[in-house]
């Protein structure tokens, strides 16, 4: 769906959920910044700034669902969030597109994705996210 460079290991889960507060702290953090650079990119990319406004109120609300969110909570939350970040994904790559030729957007995204492939080979898992 992302076209990540790697698969998540089935096994993360456990050592995610082995403290959930952390989990859901470490999320709500990203969600939080998530919001500030739609900000950000208000400022940049002006045909975007109705839609990036749009997902910065999204990516506040969820801020605050995860802020809010208890221990035990984490299944159906998570279920609820699924589509709408994977929808981010798409909007982003979109904005990407009507501002960058393509090959651009899609080099820098194969740049972006084997960086990350490289961190996630090197860190120790932990109750993060991203």
């Amino acid at each position: 769906m992302l076209g990540l460079k790697t698969k998540t290991d089935p096994s993360w889960v456990e050592v995610a959920l082995s403290d959930e507060l952390a989990l859901l702290r470490d999320h709500a953090h990203l969600e939080r910044k998530a919001a500030g650079h739609c900000i950000t990119l208000m400022g940049q990319l002006e045909r975007a700034e109705t839609r990036l406004l749009e997902v910065a109120r999204e990516e506040l609300e969820h801020f605050e669902l995860l802020s809010q969110a208890a221990s035990g909570e984490l299944g159906q939350l998570y279920e609820d969030l699924k589509e709408s970040e994977a929808g981010h994904h798409a909007f982003f790559i979109s904005v990407a597109y009507e501002h960058w030729p393509r090959e651009q957007v899609k080099k820098r995204w194969d740049e972006l994705t084997t960086a990350e492939a490289e961190i996630l080979a090197n860190i120790e898992w932990g109750p993060r996210i991203h």
